[in-house]
């Protein structure tokens, strides 16, 4: 057969296409049979491709799909770069983000492509790239451009932005261009994530609380009542700036916790408390405020307020507090403390309350051993021992001194 022959059958194999042009070769994997697909692309390198089936006739159509799709399309996806991928991704993608998150994907974005260089062969991805970006992450040879600060980072920062990888990977396998996976697999797919051995995680104590409180009622209405709402409510910090007047019923004495501000995107409704409820009219009788945000962006009433500006005034109250900076120390410690506050609550009731999806979230990562009720635990047990020996000894005593009693003396005593 010549080659211009398109398909034809060759030693256990199947050839179609033309030599030189579009030639497709199906042929079984020696490993476990599964049927593979082995073309060129452009400059002449040699790909294969997985079809995960051992079914011969399909993998035949397979096969002259291919043929096909290179004699009219050219090279498939495998002469995809890493910088062509991140354009794509951020153009369908990372433009639908807030605008923290669009930052931390361009921030990502650079160092992947510093470490591995965005000409890099998407199909060339494996492990040890994967594991050399952890490396130079933890020993601070790979930062963002401009960053003065010496030394690496931990693993929840490396987390962070392989997460942003695995998006973008997992993305790309769904897309599909010119009938074909913009990516065929995820090269990371199996890749272990580095986790933080020793998470900080501190809380709030009562005492903190109460300082931070007082300050924050001699800077703003607005900020005092923000830190008691991420305080009695146990939300996060976004859900509580992410409310309208009208998520908000003071007559019923209720909440609405909008699922597209939750971070699970689960909505949910919880009761108000008669002083929050009074804590919330005021402010809105104060602000004259009858729709909208119940805290506003400083800059554009149209707008809530901004992170940015929220962790600022986490700062301010620290200050006005005069509490000592501890690493990890922030809005969402109020949500630990609520945890921790609450944890003689029904598991039901605790994340009904706070929004959580899952009560072993609850126990793994907000709740902490409290060494004061650990304390209060113990000697409550203590206490309950002594008054259970306390009563025994009172009970032998009883039966000794009193004849009319089924004790050991009285049977002695009728017995003579």
């Amino acid at each position: 057969m010549g080659s211009s022959q398109s398909t034809r059958r060759k030693r256990g194999c199947y050839i179609a296409g033309e030599k030189g042009v579009n030639r497709v070769r199906l042929y079984p994997h020696p490993r476990d049979r599964t049927l593979m697909l082995e073309f060129k692309v452009e400059g002449g390198r040699r790909r294969n491709r997985s079809l995960h089936h051992v079914d011969f006739e399909r993998g035949k159509h397979a096969a002259e799909e291919l043929a096909a799709a290179l004699r009219t399309e050219g090279a498939p996806s495998e002469e995809l770069t890493l910088r062509a991928l991140f354009d794509k991704y951020e153009r369908e993608v990372t433009v639908g983000k807030t605008a923290a998150k669009q930052r931390h994907d361009r921030a990502a974005r650079s160092l992947f492509e510093q470490c591995w260089g965005g000409g890099s062969l998407v199909a060339d991805l494996d492990k040890t790239k994967w594991d050399r970006f952890v490396r130079q992450r933890r020993d601070g040879r790979l930062k963002p451009q401009g960053r003065k600060r010496t030394g690496g980072v931990r693993n929840r920062m490396i987390q962070y932005d392989l997460k942003f990888l695995m998006a973008v990977f997992n993305w790309a396998v769904e897309v599909v261009e010119h009938r074909r996976p913009l990516v065929e697999r995820n090269p990371f797919r199996n890749c272990d994530m580095p986790k933080e051995e020793s998470p900080r995680r501190p809380r709030v104590t009562e005492a903190e609380y109460d300082a931070l409180r007082t300050a924050a009622q001699n800077l703003a209405p607005r900020i005092a009542l923000f830190l008691y709402l991420c305080h009695e409510s146990g939300h996060r910090s976004k859900s509580v700036s992410r409310l309208r007047w009208d998520d908000i019923d003071l007559a019923d004495g209720s909440v609405v916790w909008r699922g597209e501000h939750d971070k699970l995107l689960r909505e949910h409704r919880t009761p108000l408390t008669q002083e929050q409820t009074a804590a919330l009219t005021q402010i809105r009788r104060d602000t004259a405020s009858t729709g909208g945000w119940v805290f506003p962006s400083p800059d554009d009433s149209s707008q809530p307020v901004s992170r940015r500006e929220i962790v600022r005034w986490w700062a301010k109250l620290e200050a006005a507090a005069k509490l000592r900076r501890v690493t990890g120390r922030g809005w969402h410690s109020l949500r630990r403390k609520f945890a921790g506050d609450n944890d003689e609550l029904p598991p039901a009731q605790l994340m009904a309350l706070g929004g959580w999806k899952s009560y072993k979230t609850v126990v793994e990562i907000y709740q902490a051993p409290d060494v004061d009720k650990l304390r209060g635990v113990l000697e409550r047990r203590s206490e309950q021992r002594r008054l259970s020996l306390v009563a025994a000894t009172t009970t032998t005593n009883d039966n000794q001194q009193d004849p009319s009693s089924n004790g050991p003396l009285h049977e002695v005593a009728a017995v003579g």
